[in-house]
């Protein structure tokens, strides 16, 4: 029988594993805490995807009122936002080096992600996801950091697609998980079920930004569809 191909994670375990040795300190088992820290980190996080929004082309969770940003790096109007962002994540690095916690490494996670640093912030995601795999939360940011691993190793995109469907058996009502799903079909080139995933998402949120986001993007597929329809 055939061996089963190796998984992005499986290829690069020792890179995400470089990213993260020396935050989990002795290797005792970090502890549930309550991080001022890191609820800082999740205010500037509100603050920036509510003002100018983050360079991300998905949706991280539990951000409300969250605007779009154009999805690429380096732009000079956004220099602020990123060095608010860079500042904030620095501050809960060092407080997770005193004192780690589960929390933080999500956390940590959320920001590298706004910050445009994929492999880092999967390294993080991955350590809180194994101690609470019910978390539907966890799973779609997991989920989403993969998507964005997968604009430059686009194997990615699979195992981007089984957290994400992962986090809709848990929570299937997450918007989140369904909005980053969609770009994920889309990513693998299953444009049928990517088209599908669109409409879904646009009948449970019609009204905000992201619905808007959502019509835009069913409205390129069936472009494209009519476009490569054509003899």
């Amino acid at each position: 029988m055939p061996s089963r191909r190796p998984t992005w994670l499986q290829r690069h375990w020792f890179v995400l594993g470089s990213l993260t040795v020396g935050l989990i300190g002795s290797g005792c088992f970090i502890a549930w805490q309550g991080q001022t820290v890191g609820a800082q980190a999740e205010a500037t996080l509100h603050q920036v995807s509510a003002s100018t929004g983050l360079t991300l082309d998905g949706r991280l969770t539990h951000l409300p009122a969250a605007k779009l940003a154009p999805v690429h790096r380096g732009n000079p109007d956004n220099d602020q936002p990123q060095l608010q962002l860079k500042a904030t994540r620095q501050a809960l690095e060092r407080e997770l080096i005193r004192r780690p916690t589960l929390d933080g490494h999500r956390t940590l996670g959320r920001c590298y992600l706004a910050e445009g640093k994929p492999l880092a912030a999967f390294a993080h995601l991955q350590m809180a996801v194994q101690q609470f795999p019910r978390d539907a939360a966890l799973h779609s940011d997991l989920g989403l950091a993969l998507l964005e691993v997968a604009r430059t190793s686009p194997a990615a995109a699979e195992e981007a697609l089984d957290a994400l469907d992962m986090a809709l058996r848990l929570e299937p009502n997450l918007l989140e998980a369904r909005y980053n799903r969609a770009r994920a079909l889309e990513m693998l080139g299953r444009w049928d079920e990517a088209r599908l995933a669109w409409q879904d998402y646009i009948r449970r949120d019609p009204d905000s930004t992201w619905g808007t986001a959502a019509r835009e993007r069913l409205a390129f597929l069936d472009r494209y569809d009519r476009t490569t329809s054509q003899p």
